[in-house]
């Protein structure tokens, strides 16, 4: 029973990814465009920061689109 189940979600996953990814394409906003200078702010303020992402995760996608 427990490798049905294992190979359902390894079936979902395979059929899923593709779907979420192109979704991910569609719907991904455009860059922010800043100045120079501006710019060098964000990334002073951002510096220590670092982002975790995994493309089919439908939770880091909701989470970085935000």
């Amino acid at each position: 029973m427990r490798m049905l189940i294992r190979y359902f979600f390894r079936g979902l996953r395979l059929v899923l990814a593709p779907v979420m990814l192109i979704s991910e394409k569609l719907s991904t906003p455009k860059s922010v465009e800043r100045t120079p200078e501006e710019q060098a702010k964000v990334d002073q303020a951002c510096q220590n920061l670092a982002l975790y992402q995994f493309r089919t995760c439908p939770f880091a996608s909701r989470c970085a689109k935000r």
